[in-house]
């Protein structure tokens, strides 16, 4: 809560609030893990699937198997959300919806990571897929979690009632 009177909440506003945004954070990642795992899924089917070496194999079944769980993630908040909906667990379900916000936005990085790998290593060669593969997780992995981490410590260690920095 701020200490701006113009802009307080009351505990069940703030609720409400963190509740409407974690799920409108679903809504944006969800197509992207869907369109993923749908491509991931019809991949087999494809006839130069079988041309994939073993190694190739498996680093599709990692992007399947991530995606699955991402989107696992991502559906259960809502699931949660919706089965313990007028039960008084709206603190429970932010705080366990995060989790599994963030459990599925690792997941969707991975299996974002391992099917460019895949392209990246069927198109060109192994050693070009893992450069691919290690400046996908940098650019992810920055953006999504570094970016974001930074910025927490950074608050954390000046207070929260700190003015914000100027670069």
């Amino acid at each position: 809560m701020t200490s701006d009177p113009a802009h307080a909440e009351t505990e069940l506003q703030r609720s409400q609030r963190q509740l409407l945004e974690l799920l409108n954070e679903v809504r944006v990642a969800m197509p992207g893990v869907q369109v993923l795992f749908a491509f991931l899924l019809a991949l087999p089917f494809q006839a130069r699937f079988g041309e994939l070496s073993d190694a190739e194999k498996a680093l599709y079944f990692a992007a399947l198997l991530a995606a699955a769980t991402s989107s696992a993630c991502f559906v259960a908040s809502a699931a949660l959300h919706r089965l313990l909906f007028r039960h008084g667990q709206r603190a429970y379900i932010i705080a366990v919806s995060n989790r599994l916000v963030i459990a599925g936005i690792v997941g969707l990085a991975a299996a974002m990571a391992a099917a460019i790998t895949l392209v990246t290593a069927f198109i060109y060669s192994s050693t070009a897929a893992w450069i691919v593969a290690g400046g996908t997780l940098l650019v992810l992995g920055g953006l999504w979690f570094a970016l974001p981490l930074s910025r927490r410590i950074r608050r954390e260690a000046d207070g929260p009632d700190a003015p914000p920095r100027q670069s």
